[in-house]
């Protein structure tokens, strides 16, 4: 009883055996002959050069086809042959084999006729679905390109090893889906989905991609660009046929010179994940982000300590970059006093042309050190008050284990006031410098600023138009807590003529 039983159980593993052998077979037709593909080539070459010649359409521009190569799908079910007239033309032929037939379809109005493809992958659909991954180079002005030979090559993306001639880098990725009974480009990412409520809720992040489908087309594409100075990353688009996992890693410079070469300090970088899903390509990640951060391109430039009494005043000048106006990066200067437990800044993007590290400091009666510090700024934007000039000065009160700024006073570019502002019995007390009204801002500038001791600022305005001056007294008392400083005015006076006779 058992024999029999046994006997099935072994024809039922035939069986399934061969219908497995059958069915792999079927997903195999094409595999890939060297011999067979070189005739084919050739074959498809004289054709298609036979149709140029043959064409009676003078509007329409002829080539002279050279060159070829034929590329098969992993599972054997698809081949495709591309056909290259010149660095950007091309003419790709595909067969496939569907419902027992093969079906052969060209393709000249996709982009499959103008970049070169590197891999092709059956997708995980109900429908037979394939995605062509794609590139193109731009390569440096001195590099002699064989872009024939480049081409033949060319059945990966560039490695580390060429990527020294490469000056951009194109990518694309393409998916064809078996509509009726052809092969059509489906849009990537999808503006619409099936209904598919976990598809949807995808689509709608891959809308807020900035790595943008190309136009004119349905394809999913960038064009990264590759940096030889300094730090740089290599950008990719590749496909994991075990996880329907497509990730991109697209690298810009977002202000490039008229002859291309990129002056940014670092380069954008977006990378993210496309999850194939049903029927289409979804975004599941995504992130922004610089290369190299500008944290890392900190430099301490100058560093010395100041000896104040008691006091080691441990100054560093470090400079860096910022992101302004318009995406371009502008140079900073941060200079930090570390005084005890108590660490001061000031800071300027306005540009310099020395760093000069001691610090203005006056010691006080009882020990404490007042510290005047600037930071210089300008916003770099458009117009005449985008692009100001802004000065402000701060006098920090120190003991070594606190630090309080006391008073703070602010010119600009853009206004002809200069403000001040204190705290006076709790409150905050702002106003505006003057010569003899307080209400006239014009033609007066700050003329000069000193001490006059160690408890006394001194501040001397002119007016261009009437040359008067006036000097501002700010005394410092920090024994009083409540109200440290105090500002005084003194009366105007002519300026003195220094001209010689």
């Amino acid at each position: 009883m058992k024999i029999p039983r046994l006997f099935k159980i072994l024809n039922l593993i035939a069986l399934l055996f061969i219908l497995t052998f059958s069915a792999f077979a079927q997903n195999n037709f094409f595999k890939p002959d060297a011999q067979r593909d070189s005739v084919w080539v050739s074959r498809s070459l004289i054709n298609i050069n036979q149709q140029e010649i043959t064409n009676k359409d003078t509007n329409r521009v002829t080539h002279k086809w050279v060159g070829g190569k034929v590329l098969y799908c992993a599972d054997g079910s698809l081949k495709a042959t591309q056909l290259i007239a010149a660095p950007d033309t091309f003419s790709t032929t595909i067969q496939y084999f569907y419902q027992g037939k093969i079906i052969q379809q060209r393709f000249n109005y996709t982009d499959l006729s103008n970049y070169t493809i590197n891999k092709i992958y059956r997708l995980p659909d109900k429908k037979p679905a394939y995605l062509f991954l794609l590139s193109k180079t731009e390569n440096e002005p001195d590099y002699e390109q064989d872009w024939l030979a480049d081409f033949n090559k060319a059945t990966n993306p560039p490695n580390d090893t060429n990527l020294k001639d490469i000056k951009k880098l194109t990518y694309i990725a393409l998916v064809l889906r078996m509509q009726k009974d052809s092969l059509l480009e489906v849009a990537f990412p999808p503006s619409t989905t099936d209904d598919n409520d976990t598809a949807t809720a995808y689509t709608d992040r891959a809308d807020s991609v900035s790595t943008t489908t190309l136009a004119d087309t349905n394809s999913f594409g960038f064009t990264s660009y590759i940096k030889h100075t300094g730090k740089s990353l290599k950008p990719f688009l590749k496909y994991d046929a075990l996880t329907y996992k497509l990730s991109f890693l697209d690298v810009s410079c977002k202000h490039e010179e008229d002859n291309g070469d990129c002056t940014q300090p670092v380069l954008s970088v977006e990378s993210g994940v496309y999850q194939y899903r049903d029927t289409s390509f979804v975004l599941a990640t995504d992130t922004t982000y610089y290369y190299p951060s500008l944290a890392e391109l900190d430099t301490t430039v100058e560093h010395r300590n100041y000896k104040a009494r008691k006091y080691v005043i441990r100054a560093k000048a470090v400079e860096g970059y910022e992101e302004g106006y318009g995406g371009y990066f502008y140079s900073t200067l941060t200079k930090t006093y570390k005084i005890g437990m108590q660490t001061l800044t000031s800071f300027n993007n306005e540009g310099w042309e020395k760093i000069d590290l001691k610090p203005d400091y006056r010691l006080q009666k009882n020990a404490s050190l007042i510290l005047l510090l600037e930071d210089e700024t300008n916003g770099h934007g458009p117009g005449m008050c985008g692009s100001a000039s802004h000065l402000d000065s701060y006098f920090w009160l120190v003991d070594g284990k606190s630090s309080k700024k006391i008073f703070t006073f602010s010119s600009g570019s853009c206004n002809s006031d200069i403000s001040y502002s204190f705290t006076r019995n709790g409150k905050e007390i702002e106003g505006q410098f003057y010569i003899t009204d307080p209400a006239d801002k014009n033609y007066f500038e700050l003329d000069n600023c000193y001490w006059g001791n160690n408890s006394t600022y001194v501040f001397v305005f002119s007016d261009s138009k009437t040359l008067l001056l006036r000097n501002f007294y700010l005394h410092f008392n920090v024994s009083d807590k409540k109200n440290p400083v105090r500002l005084k005015s003194g009366k105007p006076y002519k300026k003195k003529n220094t001209t010689s006779k």
